[in-house]
């Protein structure tokens, strides 16, 4: 069998799938994962606070950027609209994570999990941020609390 016919051929759920939050957020390690992962590799754990607070000014920044609509049906399109291309390449980048997990779990290379951490920590970080920029953008301009599923990425979000 030469190596090339014994190359496995992966096609994970994460490349087919549309992106929701909810998909994401799956893909996605846990805050207590993630700051126990920090700690392995020397780093300090993750400031949820400061994320939060980033994702904030993201979806205050866009908030102040684009108009909505008054319908309620036509501003969660528009929204919708607005977050697509972020939703989706963070899924490219969840994906490009599971890929260099997978690549470091072949050769064992302590230099390659190091790169696979890394990059899995910036993803987590950036969709941290983005599903606060998207609770931002939810809330109305009495500052209502998003709906309940929009509440459920958040319950997840916080592991």
């Amino acid at each position: 069998m030469t190596q090339a016919s014994a190359r496995l051929l992966r096609f994970p759920a994460e490349r087919c799938a549309a992106p929701t939050f909810d998909h994401l957020l799956a893909q996605l390690p846990a805050n207590t994962s993630m700051a126990d992962e920090c700690l392995h590799y020397g780093l300090p754990a993750p400031d949820l606070n400061a994320l939060r607070e980033q994702g904030i000014a993201i979806g205050m920044k866009m908030r102040r950027q684009i108009v909505l609509p008054a319908d309620a049906g036509e501003e969660a399109s528009k929204r919708e609209i607005w977050f697509a291309p972020a939703r989706v390449t963070m899924q490219r980048s969840i994906t490009r994570v599971h890929d260099m997990t997978w690549r470091a779990e072949q050769t064992r290379n302590p230099q390659d999990h190091r790169a696979a951490f890394s990059a899995r920590y910036r993803a987590w970080q950036t969709c941290k941020r983005l599903i606060a920029a998207w609770e931002t953008l939810c809330l109305d301009e009495e500052n209502v609390r998003p709906s309940a599923s929009i509440l459920t990425f958040q319950k997840k979000a916080s592991g």
